[in-house]
């Protein structure tokens, strides 16, 4: 999550490509996330991403599974 103060600032993108090259270094084939149905902001760093990405929405909530 990044403050309010901060949004827009790239930090997401960031905080996501890290956390992928991490998880790619260390032998994850995938990882998840949940988006709160509305967050385009969010979808698009994650659509941006270089891994492929599924969603499916329940509970007001956008599902997203990741695969490396």
């Amino acid at each position: 999550m990044v403050d309010p103060d901060w949004q827009g600032a790239g930090l997401g993108t960031i905080l996501h490509s890290g956390l992928v090259e991490y998880a790619r270094q260390h032998g994850a084939r995938g990882l998840t996330a949940d988006v709160m149905i509305g967050n385009s902001r969010m979808m698009r760093v994650f659509e941006r991403g270089k891994h492929s990405l599924t969603s499916k929405i329940s509970g007001g909530v956008e599902e997203l599974t990741m695969l490396l």
